[in-house]
């Protein structure tokens, strides 16, 4: 904050001088030069806010709720926040509180706020009285807040915010600190997601008689890395774009009630929200199984142009249960005689804000509506172990809208999409379009959606995809003719 002072007293006694008339390079570069310099003072405020938002965080004390999120049983675009503990950061240091299970925790009613159209589109599940239900949602900038204002009824007193992590962030932190050992047990960035997600599973089988061990377990090697972090010498730079990397595929998730530090979460991608041109499909698991760590979904995404120039969507999500070589009680689970690994899930879908006619010809739809920005719609179902299960969505949108934001769901090994015959990935948010041969860049609603879709800090690596291409295996969209498209300009 002194050095800013400094910067600002510099740059007030700068004189550019040059007033004549000037060569045309020389005299651009000079306009540039007084723009820069007129409009340094609102840019030193804004890192003032910044830097003493980032000031009162880390000099505190500030008392954060640590969620852990477990990608091995699947939530709403983040892994089910299974473990909690309060974290406090004082003077620079980082204490741990003891992690506690949320799974058996219940609340009454506690003081949490979130859109009225959730009544309906989550009419099944109980906002503010689970961490585990409130999670459904992947609105981190609803539910953030909701686990902020539930944390005194849980036992946690008054927070200051709430992070969640998972185990893909802590891959990429002991990408930067190193390895660490814990009772024997090396883990480093290529082991732990598996020993964290699955052989610890395995390796304390039942589920009530092992549970104690495993939970201590993990909440222990937690403690290590953080130790580990603080003991090295960490090289901020290289920290600093890990973090930004667990963030930007949704495995770093904060929220803060400071606004400065919140806008510091948003600069990076780590709060959570949802942008209004998304397109996210979870797989959430309603089986209390940690399956999930086998399970692979695939989207099959058909887009072509239906009569009077809209664009008729048809979204496929296909999930295998595979047969596996190990298992246990604690990764099958006993989820109300699901036995022998039945998996069940709730595949949702959320959909651009612009999304219309919105319906699923071959399921049950179980519960759907508005999620702002998005809509979501959802189907539960069983999967036998070895069996395959699809459900499809159809939808349509405007002729000015010509391609979606992918978002990530936050699983451990990234969803793979299929975009009128192109494969992308869920990893990090992806654009895609869908424009025709001949529409080019002339559609009005492309620049529109190019523009939000930079914002959003994507890259644009679908720019030449077009839309006569091959359409999904199952139940195929069919094409209107040409002739047909051509008819009312005729």
């Amino acid at each position: 904050l002194e050095q800013l002072d400094v910067v600002e007293r510099e740059i007030t006694d700068v004189r550019v001088g040059a007033s004549g008339r000037l060569l045309i390079p020389l005299a651009e570069v000079r306009k540039k030069v007084v723009r820069e310099l007129e409009a340094a003072p609102d840019r030193l405020d804004e890192a003032r806010f910044y830097v003493g938002g980032l000031r009162r965080l880390l000099a505190g004390p500030s008392r954060f709720l640590l969620l852990g999120a477990n990608n091995a049983e699947m939530r709403g675009g983040a892994g089910m926040p299974l473990s909690a503990g309060v974290v406090t950061i004082q003077n620079g240091d980082i204490a741990f509180g003891e992690f506690v299970q949320l799974s058996g925790l219940r609340l009454g009613e506690p003081p949490v706020r979130y859109p009225d159209s959730w009544k309906r589109t989550y009419s099944r599940w109980r906002f503010g009285r689970s961490y585990l239900e409130t999670a459904v949602s992947p609105n981190f900038a609803v539910t953030g807040p909701m686990y902020r204002a539930m944390a005194p009824a849980a036992g946690f007193g008054e927070v200051d915010g709430v992070l969640e992590v998972d185990a893909v962030a802590l891959r990429s932190l002991l990408s930067v600190i190193g390895p660490v050992e814990l009772d024997g047990v090396t883990y480093d960035e290529d082991n732990v997601e598996q020993q964290v997600l699955n052989e610890n599973y395995l390796r304390f089988a039942t589920i009530e008689g092992d549970r104690a061990d495993r939970v201590e377990l993990q909440s222990a090697l937690a403690k290590r890395i953080f130790e580990a972090f603080k003991e090295r010498e960490v090289p901020v730079a290289k920290l600093a774009l890990a973090l930004q990397e667990a963030a930007t595929g949704r495995h770093l998730i904060a929220h803060s009630s400071d606004p400065a530090v919140q806008t510091l979460w948003e600069s990076i991608g780590a709060d959570g929200s949802l942008n209004p041109f998304g397109l996210m499909v979870v797989a959430q698991n309603v089986a209390a199984n940690k399956l999930d760590w086998y399970i692979r979904p695939k989207v099959t995404l058909n887009v072509l142009k239906a009569l009077g120039g809209s664009w008729k969507a048809r979204l496929t999500v296909t999930i295998e249960n595979p047969e596996v070589e190990r298992t246990s009680p604690q990764v099958d689970g006993t989820y109300r005689g699901l036995t022998n690994g039945t998996h069940r899930a709730m595949v949702a879908a959320y959909l651009p804000q612009a999304a219309y006619d919105i319906s699923s010809p071959d399921r049950e739809i179980s519960e759907g509506g508005p999620d702002p920005p998005l809509h979501m719609i959802a189907a539960r179902f069983e999967i036998p172990r070895g069996a395959t299960e699809r459900v499809s969505f159809e939808f349509s949108l405007p002729e000015n809208w010509p391609g979606a934001l992918i978002l990530p769901s936050g699983r451990a090994a990234p969803v793979e999409y299929d975009i009128n015959g192109v494969t992308v990935t869920d990893a990090v948010p992806t654009p895609v379009f869908w424009q025709d041969d001949d529409g080019g860049n002339d559609n009005p609603g492309a620049p529109a959606v190019a523009a939000v879709l930079s914002l959003a800090g994507a890259l644009a690596v679908l720019g030449g995809v077009r839309s006569r291409l091959r359409l999904a295996a199952q139940r195929p969209l069919r094409p209107v003719p040409e002739l047909v498209l051509r008819a009312p300009r005729f």
